[in-house]
């Protein structure tokens, strides 16, 4: 080879290395760049991972606080209507507040919507309007659940006694 051969022969091999050089970075710079991109979402993935099972744990703690309320709601609602201990409980309240039965009535029934049995109570019951709220507050504090659905009030006197004729519509729950 002659010495001319030689000189022309180096542009092209810096020629075919720059070109190899310009090729091999110009295809590994984007995958690069697609490397520390898929390196962040594995970070935010990694992040939102951690933020589910927090999640999760928080949901299972508050998932045993209901269970325990469940079970507490469950103990006061009695496998039976327990008409009866109904009757007792709304008779001990009117007695130590004061009124007196005029006319008491039961219904079973089968609520739909949360899928119980209900046993309702309709009664009338007639005191001293000074006692109402008493009265009231007898019930809702019994130790059976017992919902309000309707209340009428009709007040009158007996001489100087101001009086009240409630008329209530109860309903409790039962398995």
């Amino acid at each position: 080879m002659s010495v001319t051969q030689k000189t022309m022969n180096r542009p092209l091999a810096l020629l075919c290395v720059l070109l190899l050089g310009g090729l091999y970075f110009g295809a590994t710079m984007p995958l690069n760049g697609d490397i520390a991109s898929a390196e962040k979402r594995i970070q935010n993935l990694e992040k939102k991972k951690v933020q589910a099972f927090e999640e999760f744990n928080n949901i299972e703690e508050q998932t045993k606080a209901v269970t325990t309320t469940q079970k507490d709601v469950l103990q006061r609602v009695p496998k039976n209507p327990e008409q009866e201990q109904i009757l007792r409980d709304l008779q001990k309240i009117a007695k130590t507040t004061g009124y007196q039965f005029t006319q008491v009535a039961f219904t079973k029934e089968q609520n739909r919507d949360v899928g119980a049995n209900e046993l309702r109570a309709n009664f009338t019951v007639e005191g001293p309007a000074e006692k109402m709220l008493q009265f009231l507050r007898a019930i809702e504090n019994n130790q059976r659940f017992m919902g309000m659905e309707t209340l009428n009030v009709q007040l009158s006197s007996r001489g100087a006694l101001p009086m009240a004729a409630l008329s209530v519509s109860l309903y409790s729950v039962y398995q």
